[in-house]
């Protein structure tokens, strides 16, 4: 149950930045940092102490702040591959469950 709400939550994650507004001809995006942190604290909450969040949150946070706006510039390819490590450790983490249950 835990897990189905982790990968809603991670898919989510990435079709938000994803749909973020691109820059043509580059690999930068315009998010909104806000809501993207609020997703990935959600799924903090579900996973704790999980250095790829952490490291998810320090990319996001550290794009280029447009002034004025809550927005800010980030390069999506590092996003989205920390979201498919995050992926990878969980399907590792239900198979070595499943071991553990049999």
């Amino acid at each position: 149950m835990v897990t189905s709400t982790i990968y809603k939550l991670l898919d989510k994650l990435e079709m938000k930045v994803l749909k973020g507004v691109s820059m043509p001809l580059t690999p930068w995006v315009i998010l909104n940092p806000e809501i993207i942190i609020d997703i990935s604290r959600q799924i903090k909450d579900m996973i704790p102490n999980d250095e790829l969040l952490d490291d998810l949150d320090m990319k996001i946070s550290s794009g280029l702040a447009i002034p004025y706006t809550p927005w800010v510039i980030v390069n999506y390819g590092p996003i989205i591959h920390n979201l498919d490590r995050i992926r990878g450790t969980i399907s590792k983490e239900q198979k070595s469950n499943m071991i553990d249950n049999q």
